[in-house]
C-alpha cells in the first residue's frame, strides 16, 4: 500500500520536472511568440 503510493509520488515528480524543464528550455524560443505575462506564469 505505502509502496504503491511512494511509486506514484515519484512518478508524478519525474513527470512534473520533465515538463518544467521542457518549458524552461523552450522559454527562450517562445519569448517572441507569447507575451511576458505568459512567461510570468511559467
Amino acid at each position: 500500500m505505502l509502496t504503491n503510493l511512494y511509486n506514484q509520488i515519484i512518478l508524478m515528480s519525474v513527470v512534473f520536472s520533465g515538463l518544467y524543464l521542457m518549458l524552461k528550455f523552450y522559454a527562450k524560443g517562445t519569448m517572441k511568440l507569447f507575451t511576458s505575462s505568459w512567461h510570468y506564469y511559467t
